[in-house]
């Protein structure tokens, strides 16, 4: 069984299903009909009388965090999927979060009702009430508070003042010709969060793909980063004004004339059972190992 995210397989001993996941990157009119296509998979190897399940993520550049979500949480529905996370708060990153905010489109609708279709039929009334909601709480920005939950009440922030507060940042700012503060907001990476939480959380085995023999390797890293190349950050500041902001002026430096990109991390994200223990660029060694030697690649 195919869908545009997934390929769904049986193997001959008929109790291994394998789940290959090449990308976790749907089209913004597909999210939705992704995650029941999901479930659809999922639901025929159950029904085929599969046992034991593979999910190949070995060349998976990674995606859209609400799919990784809905990922574990079909498969371990009792437990939350996410991760605690911690951000850094400067003068560029509020203002950023207010402007982004202020012009989110997010929850505008939501004191609206909304007329069923009168041509829907019943078993296709989830499916229209989740892109309804989806659409509802749907964040233009990525500095938008709507998209970050809050823990305490399980709903997304509304405002800047409910996420970060009156909270500043008093560590060592990154600085470029002894002026320059430089911000760098993340992205998750979906196919390490949903490999890390199954590991960490459920006990789930682990195989590293590729490398040298004998030598281990981590199943999954940059759990909870965004590489941004400047090009695409100063377009975000641009689109919400930022640039046009005399006051931010000098902390925002002007475009490179190079392509670079960075690879550097605003929020962190922690582990379930330390919460101090930082999973960025972590080392988390895989209980097994799939490569080619001399022999297996002749005779795979």
């Amino acid at each position: 069984y195919g869908t545009l995210m997934a390929t769904f397989y049986i193997l001959s001993d008929n109790k291994t299903g394998v789940v290959v996941i090449p990308n976790v990157i749907p089209s913004d009119n597909d999210m939705i009909n992704q995650l029941f296509e999901l479930q659809t998979g999922l639901n025929i190897l159950e029904e085929r009388g599969v046992t034991n399940l593979v999910l190949d993520f070995h060349d998976n550049g990674g995606g859209f965090i609400l799919l990784a979500y809905f990922f574990v949480y079909l498969l371990f529905p009792e437990f939350s999927p996410s991760f605690d996370n911690d951000m850094v708060v400067t003068e560029l990153s509020r203002a950023l979060l207010e402007a982004a905010t202020s012009q989110s489109t997010a929850f505008k609708t939501s004191n609206k009702s909304f007329e069923i279709p009168p041509s829907l039929h019943t078993k296709d009334l989830i499916r229209w009430a989740a892109n309804t909601v989806l659409n509802i709480m749907r964040s233009t920005s990525i500095f938008d508070t709507v998209s970050y939950k809050d823990p305490n009440t399980g709903n997304p922030f509304i405002n800047v003042e409910e996420f970060i507060g009156n909270k500043t940042y008093q560590g060592t700012l990154i600085n470029i010709n002894g002026r320059v503060e430089m911000l760098f907001i993340n992205r998750w990476v979906s196919c390490s969060l949903i490999t890390h939480r199954m590991a960490e959380k459920f006990n789930v085995s682990t195989i590293a793909v590729g490398g040298y023999k004998d030598k281990p390797l981590s199943y999954a890293s940059f759990p909870g980063s965004q590489v941004l190349d400047f090009d695409e950050l100063y377009y975000e500041f641009n689109s919400l004004g930022i640039l046009q902001n005399e006051t931010l002026k000098e902390l925002i430096p002007p475009p490179f004339k190079v392509p670079i990109i960075f690879t550097i991390t605003l929020k962190e994200i922690y582990d379930i059972f330390n919460e101090d223990y930082v999973l960025e660029y972590t080392y988390k060694p895989a209980k097994h190992r799939l490569y080619y030697d001399e022999k297996s690649a002749k005779d795979p």
